[in-house]
């Protein structure tokens, strides 16, 4: 799900809108990632349980997400947001190291919940984990 948040703009600012009520989940976590330095790979990990929908913020994000079977690529523009489902990969490349990305979570935060290694990640995707 690649979809695209509306930004209301006038002289005073911008203003960015979400309604929770339009997320694939309710959010229990969330956080907020900035000053990454360019080209810099955050995420590197999949989820057991945890949904994520991510928002850029700013900039562009190469982001890549992998069921263990096929990988799919994506560049978030601002405004752009994308839906990281559990037991998928995820990595995320800040291009210029100007990037904000905004994450809300289905859980709170569990470190038992991250599949930090691939290999394992692609065993335990084909069951024999």
């Amino acid at each position: 799900m690649l979809d695209k948040l509306s930004f209301k703009k006038d002289k005073r600012g911008v203003l960015i809108p979400l309604d929770f009520d339009k997320l694939p989940f309710t959010p229990k976590r969330s956080f907020f990632v900035k000053d990454v330095p360019k080209n810099t790979i955050r995420g590197a990990h999949a989820h057991y349980k945890t949904k994520q929908f991510i928002i850029c913020l700013s900039g562009e994000i190469q982001a890549i997400l992998d069921n263990g079977i096929a990988k799919e690529e994506k560049t978030l523009k601002e405004g752009e947001t994308l839906f990281h489902d559990s037991l998928e990969w995820g990595e995320f490349t800040f291009l210029s190291g100007q990037e904000q990305m905004w994450v809300f979570c289905s859980t709170p935060y569990d470190s038992s919940d991250y599949i930090s290694d691939y290999e394992e990640f692609v065993n335990i995707i084909k069951g024999d984990a």
